[in-house]
């Protein structure tokens, strides 16, 4: 077996991984305790609905023009992985600034300078 063929099949075996994970409930967790102007109904639906697409082995693609779409694990092909990098961007982008809000309300920091 050749070397892109190789690690295709790690990158699909970590994206089996996440979707067993995400269909236990990784993202419900992660948005656990509603903050400040959230919805806990929208932050519950938006984890039921990854919870429900990682159990039907469907993985959320962006195209370049933001546009989004699924598609079953079954049918990724190595042309996806770029939607892929940038789904998966988008929401540890979200999950940052939603890290970031409720550290800045809490008046801690994610770093702290270096003492002189």
């Amino acid at each position: 077996m050749d070397g892109n063929k190789q690690a295709w099949l790690r990158y699909l075996a970590a994206e089996r991984e996440a979707l067993m994970l995400r269909a236990n409930g990784l993202l419900a967790h992660a948005l656990s305790g509603v903050q400040p102007g959230e919805s806990k109904e929208e932050l519950e639906l938006m984890a039921a609905e990854d919870e429900h697409f990682a159990r039907e082995g469907l993985l959320q693609l962006i195209g370049e023009d933001g546009s989004t779409s699924l598609k079953h694990i079954d049918d990724l092909t190595p042309d996806d992985v770029p939607a892929r990098r940038r789904a998966e961007m988008r929401l540890l982008g979200f999950l940052r600034e939603r890290n970031r809000g409720h550290l800045e309300r809490s008046g801690r920091r994610l770093f702290r300078p270096p003492r002189d």
